[in-house]
């Protein structure tokens, strides 16, 4: 009989429980310790007795509700309680409702059901759950802050007893409730053994200049990329193995809050995948079914913060798994969608912190008997940078008076794929949609064009339209290299035609050949050299003359 306890024990709690069972008569329980012999019997002295919950986890309130109450002895060296009655833990409803559910008359005659090797997983679970909701107002014991110890409820006569955290405490915590039944024939002992989700988060980067630490894909703590490049978020739910799910009153829920800053902005769902060990024991990987997940988003206000969340009511749900089948199990749940930043997020010229960031947290179901009762992780953030390349025309040199008027192309390494750029403000932003049409860029009056949102990589900057009276400059081919860790960009370099440069570039335009004008110097040279061609025309002529008089005799 000892071991049918043990079970319930097990089912219950889903902790280690104290061993516990049924001697002698149906109206007694006790301790089995195998003895043999003439019977004797004998009254304990000690009246009131303790529950230690060997947690040091601050945060929990535990009450004790006592279930069934009788007369303890020893009878044979075991711990008996004979005449089993109720305890005033449970409400009448309460009894009732188990009475019914198992269709016995008495608290003693329910004992005799539950002790029987006859009783099934499922009719504990069923006690358990009608137990756990219909506790009375009257609590035997409690215990709010962990001694040297744990937690230690005493002052409490002999019986068995439901130990569960206090409702409402544990909301937005990452703990989770915790549910004994608890023989308490002399001072017990339990370790709560109740698990809690965690949550991670990561950014994908192209695979050549990912973060130190990231893994062969290039997801990783940070990223850079360009803005309006899309790109992929990846939260992960990593739900511990823990059997107390099976006893839930209502479905396992888990929710994604993920909190995007101004600069991000959210683009589509990806993917929704969840993953558990089948019943042959081998990793079972699915997508979860679009009913069975919920995606919203809120922005108060344009360049505001974005919060996105994705919640999955039902855990059995998102795994396909009918009524019957366990959800105790190990669980992971990965949500892949799709971002890209804009035209608030931040830019880096120089190495610094990284502000364009995402964060997350998981909410989860932590209460078995209450609906709505949710526990939090800890946050999870991640951080993507992005680059500005300001650029200056000048006449001359490096140090020339600004140039207004010239106008350029941004492109890929090749020199060949063009980057099309849209102008917003005062800013050149590179474009990857339909909503802004692609523009050349032109120097200002202060010669200036700037590029906000790069990524990291190389570029070449083309002239394609060249003020009048200047030659057009040779393409320039820009390399951005960055290095990020931690939400820190902690190096940022350029190189400018191979040379060290910053990202802060000077383009230059030298004057074209001057030609000859009317009244001009060039003209007085072209007389000075006419003059001279006369003279010698001249020169060349007398001679011939002299030549011919000599032949003719003269």
């Amino acid at each position: 009989m000892q071991s049918a306890w043990k079970k319930f024990a097990a089912t219950m709690a889903a902790a280690a429980m104290c061993a516990i069972g049924f001697a002698g008569t149906s109206s007694a329980f006790a301790e089995d310790t195998g003895s043999t012999g003439t019977s004797t019997s004998q009254t304990p002295t000690a009246a009131t007795y303790s529950i230690t919950i060997n947690s040091m986890e601050t945060g929990h309130t535990y009450n004790a509700y006592q279930i069934f109450a009788g007369d303890y002895a020893l009878v044979n060296g075991a711990r008996v309680l004979s005449n089993v009655t109720w305890g005033d833990g449970l409400t009448a409803a309460g009894q009732q409702a188990l009475l019914k559910q198992f269709d016995v008359k008495t608290p003693a005659a329910l004992a005799e059901l539950m002790a029987s090797e006859s009783f099934t997983d499922a009719q504990l679970n069923e006690f358990s759950t009608i137990a756990g909701k219909n506790l009375s107002t009257t609590v035997a014991g409690t215990a709010s802050t962990p001694g040297t110890s744990g937690y230690v409820i005493s002052g409490l006569p002999a019986g068995y007893y439901l130990v569960n955290d206090q409702s409402n405490t544990l909301t937005d915590e990452n703990k989770a409730y915790t549910g004994y039944i608890i023989q308490v024939l002399g001072d017990a002992t339990v370790t709560p053994k109740s698990s809690v989700p965690s949550v991670d988060k990561k950014v994908q980067d192209e695979k050549a200049d990912a973060e130190a630490g990231s893994d062969a894909d290039g997801w990783g703590d940070s990223a850079d990329h360009a803005i309006n490049e899309n790109f992929q978020f990846k939260v992960t739910a990593n739900i511990p193995a823990d059997p107390t799910r099976d006893m839930y009153q209502h479905p396992y829920r888990v929710q994604f809050n993920d909190t995007m800053s101004a600069g991000i902005t959210y683009g589509s769902i990806s993917s929704v995948q969840i993953s558990y060990a089948g019943a042959d024991g081998k990793t079972v990987t699915n997508d979860v079914p679009k009913a069975a997940y919920t995606v919203n988003t809120s922005t108060v206000t344009a360049g505001t913060p974005t919060m996105l969340t994705i919640n999955i009511p039902s855990l059995r749900a998102a795994a396909g798994l009918d009524a019957t089948a366990s959800i105790g199990g190990a669980f992971t749940i990965t949500v892949i969608y799709n971002a890209h930043l804009n035209e608030n997020a931040q830019v880096l010229q120089q190495p610094g912190a990284i502000t364009n960031t995402n964060t997350v947290n998981l909410q989860f179901s932590n209460n078995p008997y209450v609906q709505g009762s949710l526990g939090k992780t800890p946050d999870k953030t991640v951080y993507v940078a992005s680059f500005q390349l300001n650029g200056t025309k000048h006449a001359g040199s490096e140090t020339g008076p600004a140039l207004a008027g010239a106008q350029f192309q941004l492109f890929e390494a090749d020199g060949t794929t063009q980057i099309p750029v849209y102008k917003s403000g005062d800013f050149y932003y590179p474009v990857a949609n339909t909503e802004n049409a692609p523009v050349n860029m032109v120097s200002g009056t202060d010669g200036q064009f700037n590029i906000k949102g790069l990524d990291a990589g190389t570029y070449v900057v083309k002239e394609v339209v060249t003020p009048a009276g200047y030659n057009t400059m040779d393409p320039v081919t820009i390399v951005i290299s960055a290095t990020h860790l931690q939400g820190n960009v902690t190096a940022l370099t350029a190189t400018v035609n191979n040379e060290p440069g910053s990202l802060n570039v000077d383009y230059v335009n030298t004057t074209g050949a001057e030609l000859p004008s009317t009244g001009g110097q060039g003209l007085r040279m072209f007389y000075t050299v006419g003059a001279a061609i006369v003279l010698i025309a001249g020169a060349g002529l007398v001679v011939a003359l002299m030549r011919r008089r000599k032949v003719n005799g003269r």
